[in-house]
């Protein structure tokens, strides 16, 4: 009687242990092309490159180069940057940026997000993300 009680027990914590979420690590360089509708339509296939780092336990930065760096917050295996203006009140591209990561396959991240740039309209865009 005693062998079967701990033949649960141990089965109990095996698949408990297996039921686990992997966190997943977003550091690293992305490459891809850019999909959008608006204003941006006129750049579908252009490639972007972007480099997330980690800078505390659930938050990266997102530098998307020329000075537009964005925070994102991590919820489970997705990044999420919430609506952002970078240069609000300089006399160059306001930019305002809101979107999700989200891992896809082993190396492929989707990347959708609302982008606009000095109030001349939104573009609703989507990156397929390789990390380099």
């Amino acid at each position: 009687m005693k062998s079967w009680i701990y033949t649960v027990v141990l089965a109990i914590v095996f698949l408990s242990c297996n039921n686990e979420e992997i966190i997943v690590d977003f550091s690293g360089t992305y490459t891809g092309k850019l999909e959008c509708t608006g204003e941006l339509a006129s750049d579908i296939g252009e490639t972007i490159q972007l480099t997330l780092k980690k800078t505390t336990s659930t938050t990266y930065s997102m530098d998307l180069g020329d000075g537009l760096i964005f925070t994102c917050n991590q919820d489970g295996n997705a990044l999420f940057i919430n609506r952002q203006t970078i240069n609000e009140g300089a006399d160059f591209d306001v930019v305002t940026l809101e979107g999700k990561i989200v891992k896809s396959t082993s190396n492929q991240y989707n990347f959708d997000f609302i982008h606009n740039v000095d109030d001349e309209g939104e573009s609703n865009c989507k990156v397929v993300l390789t990390k380099d």
